[in-house]
């Protein structure tokens, strides 16, 4: 499946605070999403937008080219083998306007194989939405390659009163 120029509307609704524009890939609360192969490309708008309680799997697949490249919130998700690469914005100055090769937040959270590059903000950002008290979820990266991003390559943080499993091997 190849999507190119998609994100020209307006976001869904549940679909996370993060994205500007409508996502190419978006899964209303309760959805769920399997990909092998899956390019999205050079997209205005975030690549995949998730809503609570969705499943997102993506195995030998390219997101390159778009504002983010998924926000995945109170949801579980999975990239093996995977490319995540390009999520600029148009300024050369650093803004921390969410260009994250991803944004995980809350639920399973696992990226294996998978190489994470060119990001304007965060390879991988996570932690708890702001004034969330629960769990933030987990997070696993194993065999990993993260390069060339302007602020953290993982940003683990949290709201204060939340929590989030966090291995990185």
């Amino acid at each position: 499946v190849f999507v190119r120029g998609a994100g020209v509307g307006l976001p869904m609704e549940g679909t996370g605070t993060h994205n500007v524009a409508s996502a190419a890939l978006t899964l209303k609360p309760g959805a769920s999403f399997t990909g092998q192969f899956v390019f999205l490309l050079d997209n205005k708008g975030p690549a995949i937008a998730a809503g609570a309680a969705t499943r997102v799997e993506l195995n030998s697949s390219v997101v390159q080219w778009a504002q983010l490249g998924i926000e995945c919130v109170r949801c579980d998700f999975t990239s093996t083998a995977s490319v995540w690469s390009h999520f600029p914005d148009d300024s050369t100055n650093f803004a921390d306007e969410d260009n994250d090769a991803m944004y995980l937040s809350g639920g399973r959270h696992l990226v294996e194989d998978s190489v994470i590059a060119n990001c304007k903000d965060d390879g991988i950002d996570t932690g708890t939405p702001e004034k969330f008290a629960g769990d933030g979820g987990s997070l696993v990266v194993d065999s990993c390659i993260i390069q060339r991003v302007q602020h953290e390559a993982i940003a683990l943080s949290s709201s204060p009163n939340g929590r989030r499993s966090a291995r990185i091997r």
